[in-house]
């Protein structure tokens, strides 16, 4: 576990300016709704601003999984880890390790921005920061981590422009899914019971995820990864790419 450990923390290092960007990106936003915005206003705006950074925190774990293996190979990096008798499945491992640290810190942020617009526009922490709070950004989480997993098996085998279509196409399913066959139905794509559970939510209101969405989530992210390491396994990673 501890050469997974350390790929997990090297490559989060490694993503400085994913980092800066995701930051920028919450305190960007935060700065310029504070802004158009002023104390005493109704939580609506701050909903929709909260809904919106969650969605985004989902994708932007998808993307930065599924550039990973690209990056790597292209830089070369892959080479001088797997010489160092690093299995291929450990090397996964730590890419979904640290996208699923990156992701961490990202929804730690949100609920820092989340806290400061609340002081600024004088809500209680009740108010804009309900009881469930840190069970609402965990599920949301584990949904950032099934994305990462999704497109790490995808990107095991496919180009990066290749692995955000068929990730979108597998979550659009998913919300397809739902809307023809019932509402329960889109558990079988935790990215999209999710999204659609946060369309409507709404800080007064608590959300309670169905039982068995983390479940889901965490076996199909296993699945997920057991395919990747079986796939790249068979890769030739020591061809060069542009």
């Amino acid at each position: 576990m501890r050469p997974v450990w350390l790929l997990a923390l090297n490559f989060a290092r490694e993503q400085r300016v994913i980092i800066i960007l995701y930051f920028a990106w919450l305190i960007g936003f935060a700065l310029l709704f504070m802004f158009l915005h002023h104390p005493g206003e109704k939580l609506d705006d701050m909903e929709a601003l909260f809904r919106q950074q969650a969605a985004y925190g989902v994708m932007f774990s998808l993307f930065t999984a599924g550039s990973a293996i690209h990056t790597e190979r292209k830089t070369r990096r892959i080479l001088a880890v797997l010489a160092k008798g690093i299995s291929r499945s450990q090397y996964l491992a730590g890419l979904l390790l640290g996208n699923a640290l990156l992701s961490a810190g990202y929804f730690i942020g949100l609920a820092a921005t989340n806290l400061l617009l609340a002081w600024r526009f004088h809500y209680s922490i009740g108010q804009a920061f309900p009881a469930n709070m840190a069970w609402i950004l965990f599920v949301l989480w584990i949904t950032a981590v099934w994305a990462a997993a999704l497109a790490l098996m995808l990107a095991s085998f496919l180009h990066p422009l290749a692995v955000t279509s068929v990730a979108t196409l597998v979550i659009g399913f998913g919300f397809g899914l739902g809307y023809w066959a019932g509402r329960q139905w889109t558990l079988v794509i935790p990215a999209a019971y999710a999204g659609r559970e946060l369309f409507s939510f709404q800080f007064a209101v608590r959300w309670n995820p169905n039982s068995i969405f983390i479940p889901m989530a965490v076996i199909e992210g296993a699945l997920f990864f057991l395919l990747a390491s079986i796939i790249f396994a068979r890769r030739d990673v020591t061809v060069m790419i542009d």
